[in-house]
């Protein structure tokens, strides 16, 4: 039988949290709890159980069980984000930081949070990347993080626009590269020009989808109008639609 848990072991098991939307925190969501806590411990599980009923998509916050669109002065009290600025204080674990920061910035409006939510996105990022720690999909969920923060505050835009070319580099598969097209995807901070730049060798990647298989009709659609906006000619991928087709 397990043995049932406090509070104290809930926030060591978040202080172990790896990425950005890991299932080692759906424990929290499952623990089954000491009967001896006391109110405010309990409210404060209640608490954290709603923060992390949360979950990343496209880099904004949404529901995983409810109405994916969050009206954040509504999900969470004042009380509710006076604990979570005193978590801030005492967790040293970046991705429940960063997870917690967002919450302040979409709650109060205070773009000092989304500020030191870029700056910790973004330092991870750059290091997963490096490292060779993280996953391709994982590490495009950070940077949407940081394009929906730069598009609403223009905080460190140049960075961003700058290892925008530079995360191109890690793409391996057509499959990286569908998702790196999120970035691209009405995204207010490129130029035509950059995207000219980002996508120019698109080719590239459809012939290695058909030539291994990957019918991706899905993301041929999300390329499309990048290429034309690009300015690119949509002759070619015209072309290689019809062969994907011919495969089905």
């Amino acid at each position: 039988m397990m043995e049932k848990a406090n509070l104290k072991e809930l926030y060591q098991k978040l202080e172990l949290t790896k990425d950005i939307n890991t299932k080692d925190t759906d424990y929290v969501l499952e623990i089954k709890f000491d009967e001896r806590l006391n109110d405010e411990e309990i409210e404060l599980i209640k608490i954290e159980r709603k923060i992390l009923s949360l979950m990343f998509n496209k880099g904004k916050l949404i529901s995983r069980f409810f109405s994916p669109e969050i009206v954040f002065d509504e999900l969470f009290s004042d009380y509710e984000t006076d604990y979570i600025k005193e978590r801030i204080e005492n967790t040293q674990n970046p991705y429940i930081t960063i997870r917690y920061l967002i919450i302040l910035w979409n709650k109060t409006k205070n773009q000092e949070y989304s500020k030191l939510a870029f700056d910790k996105t973004f330092d991870i990022l750059k290091k997963s990347i490096d490292s060779k720690s993280i996953t391709f999909i994982d590490a495009n969920e950070l940077l949407l993080i940081c394009r929906n923060i730069v598009e609403k505050s223009k905080y460190r835009k140049e960075d961003f626009l700058n290892f925008l070319k530079d995360f191109k580099l890690y793409i391996k598969t057509p499959y990286d590269f569908y998702f790196y097209l999120e970035q691209l995807v009405d995204n207010k901070l490129i130029s035509s020009g950059l995207l000219n730049i980002l996508i120019s060798d698109y080719i590239d990647y459809v012939k290695l989808e058909i030539q291994y298989y990957f019918h991706n009709k899905n993301g041929l659609e999300t390329l499309l109008p990048l290429i034309q906006k690009a300015k690119l000619s949509v002759k070619e991928v015209y072309s290689l639609w019809l062969r994907m087709r011919n495969f089905n």
